[in-house]
């Protein structure tokens, strides 16, 4: 950190923890099961709770026509701190 280099860490529940919301509305639990899929780019919101999250991931997945994983994520060190102070921590 010293380089000023590092952005922020973290890590996501096990994909058992996962649920796949499609822009069709539907939800399957579990991670993306097909195996060639890929992270084109992410969220991290600030939800009260599980069912919180899926409705804001049904509707990037309703906007983007792709589909999404929530997952809980877990922040480390600075992010985790400032994490502390926001609604809903």
């Amino acid at each position: 950190d010293a380089a000023g280099a590092f952005v922020f860490g973290g890590a996501l529940q096990g994909a058992d923890d996962a649920t796949v919301l499609t822009p069709d509305a539907s939800a399957s639990a579990g991670p993306f099961s097909v195996s060639n899929a890929h992270l084109a780019g992410f969220y991290i919101i600030n939800a009260d709770d599980l069912e919180a999250a899926i409705a804001w991931g049904e509707k990037v997945a309703e906007a983007t026509n792709h589909p999404i994983e929530v997952r809980p994520f877990f922040a480390t060190g600075r992010v985790a701190d400032q994490m502390k102070d926001m609604p809903g921590a």
